[in-house]
């Protein structure tokens, strides 16, 4: 799918900061907004595709994909329906070498998972139905994290 380049650059520039600066609370809710509009305007189905582009091809450090996670979470696209949830999931985790303790990225990786599972219709990773579900442990993802290993070996 050909992603616009308005779009790709719109995903650029929301994506383009450091999750822990301090904006003002004007700022913050103009990004928010600034996300919202976007969807409304491309759709979701387009959006994500050019935020999992983005993602793919500019998020290749462990420090960029968690900072990647956390606004991704901050425009609230975790509440949305995903194509290949675990596929998305475990890019996170294979770029931060499954080991997302050490990046003080676990809070949000399984955030992610908890939250973005669910809605795509995989009850297991529902916390309310089985409150040990971890997604590092998830077959599904694990399984993922191998097809990007074999993908980059390419």
């Amino acid at each position: 799918m050909k992603v616009c380049k308005r779009l790709s650059e719109t995903i650029r520039f929301l994506f383009a900061r450091n999750w822990e600066d301090e904006l003002s609370d004007e700022l913050e809710d103009e990004l928010r907004e600034q996300a919202s509009v976007v969807v409304r305007e491309y759709g979701w189905h387009e959006v994500y595709a050019a935020t999992f582009t983005y993602l793919a091809k500019n998020c290749a450090s462990p420090e960029s994909v968690v900072n990647f996670a956390h606004l991704y979470f901050e425009y609230d696209w975790n509440r949305k329906v995903i194509p290949s949830p675990h596929r998305f999931l475990a890019y996170l985790y294979f770029r931060v070498n499954c080991n997302p303790s050490k990046y003080d990225a676990i809070d949000i990786f399984d955030t992610l998972a908890t939250s973005i599972l669910p809605i795509c219709g995989y009850q297991e990773a529902d916390l309310m139905i089985d409150p040990r579900y971890t997604p590092e442990l998830d077959p599904k993802i694990i399984a993922e994290i191998e097809a990007w290993k074999q993908r980059e070996l390419k």
